[in-house]
């Protein structure tokens, strides 16, 4: 997960965790793609707007090494200001996120099962 928001990151990661989802949370576009270089990411969130490098950039650069992961976009901005590919993103959030939402498409994309 890449948010430069501290407390949202915060509050996303303990969903995450609550779900049974491990998470790596940082706060740099750049520092994520270092990380992708070591770790193999099956699901990536990542902010659109951050300081050193914007989240379409972080995406293409992850999915360049790892086609296979899967990236879920998340903004302030309406999905319409965001320029990018509609292949490059599985999914699409406004900031703030509506959890039971979120756990709809979790499940739909088979990350986690209907019972939990």
């Amino acid at each position: 997960m890449v948010d430069d928001d501290k407390l949202f990151a915060w509050s996303l990661e303990r969903y995450l965790l609550s779900q049974g989802i491990h998470t790596i949370a940082v706060s740099s576009g750049k520092r994520a793609v270092e990380l992708a270089k070591k770790v193999k990411f099956d699901l990536l969130f990542v902010d659109y707007q951050m300081p050193d490098m914007d989240g379409i950039a972080v995406a293409k650069t992850i999915q360049d090494t790892d086609p296979e992961v899967k990236t879920i976009m998340i903004s302030a901005r309406q999905r319409e200001e965001i320029p990018c590919e509609e292949t490059l993103l599985a999914a699409y959030f406004n900031k703030p996120i509506d959890f039971s939402e979120m756990k709809r498409l979790l499940i739909g994309m088979k990350i986690l099962n209907n019972g939990q």
